[in-house]
């Protein structure tokens, strides 16, 4: 299963040094000074990840400081810290509040940085709820405010992020050319001493999803190795986790299901470290499928049973459909075939709440195959039908046409 990856906006550094530096400056400062309220956001910011519980008590204590000094860059600051730990937690709806809540206060200042950071970032929510109309929106939204204030090295993540959406559409030649002008913009910057090398490695990994989804292999593993290379010296173990995937990908296709296995596992085991609900939650749908494939049903199922979890806590229709699917095939290998519909039913509500037409042909022709198998030939002919209806080239065409509207009216406006 390939995975697009997004630029979510944040950092991950933790010197110890500028961390007890921090400390000390938040003790001897007074609260009199806005320097304490921002003293404690530069802390958080360096913390957030390796310890969100006493992040967020910090966060309550700047933010009251903020308030009381009426410190909107304090206040801003610390509202996107929030947004980003709730991320990570799962809480998308609390985070595009508090992205919201961010936004406002990074206008009161003339922020165009900040306030593209929070609608960037917010786009990021709704893809990970599977509101592509939304996400796109926002991400269209956070590049205009970049290239209206010569923000290049924010325009590349946006193009990073266009491009994740139009993957995930299945328009993989627009995907390729914003991936491309992302890193072109890299690769040619003439300062590069200031770069985030997580952005290259993350462009590296989503053109070998492109290649995958072409199916040439080769060259998918050689982008994919390239990404992996920059996130073991600089990446965090979320982008780590992300790159296993896709790497078992390749290796299942090449036949080495061994090694496909241990990459797999490999994802899990990092993404459960940190807890990141739906890097757990993609992992647990990768080994679904291949202990599904290997008609090892109690693993199936346990991994089924662990992804459902994670998927309903974060509203991710997306990878919670892949999961329903793998359900629905291994109770049609046990010969449960009702109850096999009634998993590939929930795949396709699901899928028609989201608006996901990727995996309604799979969906279609599992179910015309079930029905075939119960005698039913009517039903099953009529889930035959919607199974072409939904390879259907004109009706991708369309869906293209009118997306690709949607950013020329956005962009020009």
């Amino acid at each position: 299963m390939v995975i697009g990856l997004f630029i979510l906006n944040t950092l991950c550094s933790q010197d110890a040094q500028i961390i007890d530096s921090l400390k000390n400056m938040i003790i001897t400062t007074p609260e009199s000074d806005t320097l304490k309220p921002k003293y404690i956001n530069d802390l958080v910011w360096r913390i957030k990840f390796s310890d969100p519980d006493t992040s967020l008590i910090l966060l309550d204590q700047s933010e009251a400081l903020s308030e009381k000094l009426d410190f909107a860059d304090g206040l801003g600051n610390s509202y996107n810290s929030r947004a980003v730990i709730y991320t990570v937690r799962g809480k998308f709806d609390s985070a595009i509040t508090y992205y919201n809540l961010a936004i406002d206060q990074f206008e009161r200042i003339n922020d165009p940085h900040g306030v593209a950071f929070c609608v960037g970032n917010i786009a990021v929510m709704f893809n990970f709820q599977s509101n592509f109309d939304s996400t796109m929106f926002y991400n269209l939204k956070a590049l205009k405010i970049r290239k209206d204030n010569g923000l290049d090295k924010e325009v590349a993540k946006s193009n990073i992020n266009l491009g994740v959406i139009y993957f995930e559409k299945g328009y993989y030649e627009t995907s390729l050319k914003y991936y491309l002008d992302a890193l072109g913009f890299y690769e040619n910057m003439e300062d590069k001493t200031d770069v985030d090398y997580n952005n290259p490695g993350i462009i590296y990994g989503n053109l070998g999803n492109v290649y995958q989804e072409l199916n040439e292999y080769a060259k998918a593993k050689q982008f994919y190795l390239s990404a992996l290379e920059i996130f073991n010296k600089v990446g965090g173990k979320r982008e780590l986790s992300n790159i296993y995937n896709n790497l078992g990908g390749i290796e299942k296709v090449n036949g080495d299901r061994q090694t496909a296995l241990g990459h797999y596992k490999k994802a899990f085991s990092l993404s459960k470290e940190i807890d990141e609900k739906q890097e757990v939650l993609i992992s647990c749908v990768n080994l679904s499928i291949f202990y599904a494939e290997s008609k090892n049903h109690d693993s199936a199922t346990f991994y089924i049973a662990e992804g459902l979890k994670y998927g309903k806590g974060i509203n991710d229709k997306k990878h919670t459909i892949r999961l329903y699917i793998s359900s629905g095939n291994i109770l049609k290998q046990q010969g449960l075939l009702h109850k096999a519909i009634a998993q590939f039913n929930h795949a396709l509500e699901l899928s028609n709440e989201a608006g996901i037409i990727k995996n309604k042909g799979e969906i279609y022709l599992a179910l015309s195959g079930i029905y075939s198998g119960l005698n039913q030939t009517a039903r099953a002919f009529d889930y035959y039908k919607l199974y072409a209806a939904a390879k259907d080239s004109v009706l991708n065409e369309e869906k293209h046409r009118q997306i690709t509207d949607m950013a020329t009216k956005y962009e020009h406006c």
